[in-house]
């Protein structure tokens, strides 16, 4: 899987291979302390999205259920986090996917 680089003021989205059944896509950088985030589910799904240090250690579980198909925006106001990078996961059973969210 292939992370773009994300700019400053300026939004990526994360192109996913064919046939997958997922796509993410975060609004960089993160302003007063909302995380803003869309994401597309190609079928139902068990879905788990958490936002974790580089090192991959988890900090915070923002979403995780059953979800249906569709495209989703979900806004999250993240605690006091210091200033950095951070990556924000969505997974499924069959899928995951990050990408990278600076603060």
């Amino acid at each position: 899987m292939k992370i773009l680089p994300l700019l400053i003021f300026v939004t990526t989205f994360l192109k996913v291979p064919a046939g997958t059944g997922l796509a993410l896509h975060v609004q960089n950088p993160v302003q007063d302390r909302r995380l803003v985030f869309t994401y597309e589910l190609k079928k139902p799904a068990e879905i788990i999205i958490v936002l974790t240090d580089t090192a991959g250690a988890p900090l915070i579980q923002i979403r995780s259920g059953m979800w249906n198909s569709g495209r989703y925006r979900e806004e999250y106001t993240v605690p006091d986090l210091p200033k950095g990078r951070y990556q924000l996961h969505l997974k499924t059973p069959d899928e995951e996917l990050s990408q990278e969210v600076i603060m």
